[in-house]
């Protein structure tokens, strides 16, 4: 059975060899598990980044000083 943080940092690994250095996610602020596994694996809170009316919560990770 997988880790989901040990998933995530595997996604995150491959996405940073493929050349891209942010990830932006959007999520519920209902979703607390969710965003505390974020958060444990690198994103911090940043500004609205999109015009989503569902998501409440913004996130970013800069690849480069993660990983």
């Amino acid at each position: 059975i997988w880790d989901s943080k040990i998933l995530i940092q595997q996604l995150l690994a491959y996405t940073k060899e493929c050349g891209y250095d942010k990830i932006y996610l959007d999520s519920l602020s209902i979703s607390k598990k969710t965003i505390m596994l974020y958060c444990r694996t690198g994103f911090v809170y940043t500004e609205k980044y999109n015009l989503s009316v569902s998501s409440d919560i913004f996130m970013l990770i800069d690849l480069e000083n993660q990983i």
